[in-house]
């Protein structure tokens, strides 16, 4: 079940000792980012293939076993075509996060609770992504991150943040002023 606020989102996560600075959720709807655009010619060429592959077997009579060997070509590439807009835009409607004085959390209710937690003492550098309206994204280098982080085979891994955010280098400026003073 989705909270009804960004507080109730972080409830028992948040430590007497920590002081929250932010809290926020990612825009709602289908999103375009610079990691789509570098799948969109692959995606192209295996789902071209995919349903050219379908389209010839299933309408030149081929045997059974033609016919079942590309329909899971043919899922892959219209997910990949598709079905990943509509899961980004379903994964960040179930999406919330905070920014404490002590971590960067991101929790997903999707399938129960899952809360992500980035010491930010170990979280290394973090890169903004801003577009002129103040909307963007802050990356957090998971490189020397403890996360095991929950990402897709079919994302970039790197990804892993606040994506998609409002006032995003107001965001930027605070978990950079809380990483100084834990450093």
């Amino acid at each position: 079940m989705l909270p009804t606020d960004l507080s109730s989102a972080f409830q028992n996560e948040i430590s007497s000792d920590e002081r929250l600075l932010w809290s926020g959720r990612p825009s709602d709807g289908l999103r375009l980012s610079g990691q789509n655009v570098r799948l969109i010619l692959f995606s192209l060429m295996w789902g071209g293939f995919a349903i050219f592959w379908n389209y010839g077997v299933w309408t030149q009579g081929a045997p059974l076993m033609f016919k079942l060997f590309g329909l899971p070509f043919l899922i892959v590439g219209l997910y990949l075509l598709v079905g990943r807009f509509f899961y980004d835009a379903w994964r960040r409607s179930r999406t919330y996060y905070a920014l404490t004085d002590k971590r960067a959390l991101i929790a997903y209710f999707a399938f129960g609770k899952q809360v992500q937690s980035f010491p930010l003492a170990q979280l290394g550098s973090t890169m903004l992504i801003e577009h002129h309206d103040g909307k963007g994204s802050i990356i957090f280098d998971r490189s020397s991150s403890n996360s095991l982080g929950s990402m897709s085979a079919f994302t970039n891994k790197l990804s892993q943040g606040f994506v998609f955010i409002d006032h995003a280098r107001f965001v930027f400026e605070q978990l950079q002023s809380a990483q100084a003073k834990k450093n």
